[in-house]
């Protein structure tokens, strides 16, 4: 299933145009960097050349020696399969299990290498958080010139259209994802950036099979499938560029709205009693859920939220608000050995479960 992340008169779940520059205070890492002769346009498979290997320098979670994992190869011109825009030709890269297409001209190699050591690491990041037996099966895609890999894509269309005529800013199945190129237009101009990738990095979350969490242990029940690819975006950005990073672009909007909720002293499953999941009020019950596992990021660590979602995993369906913000509560609990209980119920307003 492919999922359309709207232009943002029509956007819901707080998903903003990223706008923000992240700061240069990033771990470095190497990695290698071939180039192949190819500029071939057609969409038969693209075979790498073998490597001359240099190095480049990128951000992202440090890597001290290059591996086959690292190697960045530049394709030239192929033509991309867009999901709603047709074949359309662009400038690709792959890196381990990432194909990366962008409009031609619109990135250099050295910009790209920094990038993917942050998709390699995200996929990585995706590959815990889901703790997914198929994993390889339903984040990888046949793609027509690199095999299989994780498909990312700016898409060189305006407008950009998913789902059929649909315009969209992004859209995603996880296994391969879209970002239109307005939507990217930072990165171009900031190779730094890791907040203009917000698109990109929330649709590597959207659409494709449920994980074992959905439905489970979230009110309204069908909360996940946003809560999930916003939480990612939190993890993405919080482990590229700490918290300065968590607090900018959308992550920053939700942790601000969570703030506005805190200091409103509402109840959780009074505001939201039904599958209703925004309040007159303009709250928005998956974004709250996503903004609360964000600052128990901030004050622990990624395997901690993920070791949250693994729990959340061992619930029943979610059928009625208290009891599945009380498997919510049992989940984090469960995982922090209580560290919560007090901000879960007295600042979030969750209810009190027996």
């Amino acid at each position: 299933m492919i999922v359309a992340f709207l232009l943002p008169a029509s956007c819901a779940g707080g998903d903003a145009e990223p706008d923000i520059r992240l700061g240069s205070d990033q771990a470095v890492a190497t990695v290698a960097v071939t180039t192949t002769s190819t500029t071939s346009t057609t969409t038969s498979a693209t075979a790498p050349a073998t490597p001359s290997t240099t190095t480049a320098p990128t951000t992202g979670a440090p890597s001290t020696t290059p591996s086959d994992l690292d190697v960045v190869v530049a394709h030239g011109v192929v033509e991309l399969a867009t999901f709603d825009n047709g074949t359309l030709p662009h400038e690709a890269w792959t890196s381990g299990p990432i194909a990366f297409y962008a409009p031609v001209g619109w990135a250099t190699t050295d910009e790209v290498t920094r990038w993917l050591g942050w998709y390699r690491r995200i996929d990585d990041l995706y590959r815990q958080a889901t703790d997914r037996s198929d994993f390889e099966r339903v984040y990888r895609e046949e793609d027509a010139n690199f095999g299989l890999r994780r498909v990312l894509a700016v898409v060189d269309a305006e407008p950009m259209f998913c789902g059929g005529r649909v315009e969209a800013a992004g859209c995603g199945a996880k296994s391969k994802a879209q970002a239109a190129r307005a939507f990217m237009a930072g990165t171009a101009v900031d190779p730094n950036d890791v907040t203009a990738h917000w698109v990109l990095i929330y649709e590597m979350g959207r659409g494709g099979a449920f994980e074992s969490f959905e439905g489970r242990a979230i009110w309204p029940p069908q909360g996940w499938a946003k809560a999930f690819p916003h939480l990612m975006a939190g993890v993405a950005f919080h482990d590229i560029g700490g918290d300065q990073a968590l607090g900018r672009a959308t992550p920053g909007d939700l942790l601000t709205a969570l703030d506005a909720w805190e200091a409103t002293g509402f109840r959780y499953t009074e505001v939201f009693p039904d599958e209703a999941d925004t309040s007159p009020e303009g709250f928005i019950a998956h974004d709250l859920v996503a903004a609360m596992l964000y600052r128990i990021l901030q004050a622990s660590n990624a395997e901690t939220v993920f070791a949250i979602l693994a729990e959340v995993a061992t619930k029943p369906p979610a059928l009625e608000p208290v009891g599945a913000m009380c498997d919510f509560q049992d989940a984090v609990n469960t995982a922090t050995d209580g560290r919560f209980a007090e901000d879960l119920v007295v600042r979030w307003g969750l209810p009190v479960c027996r």
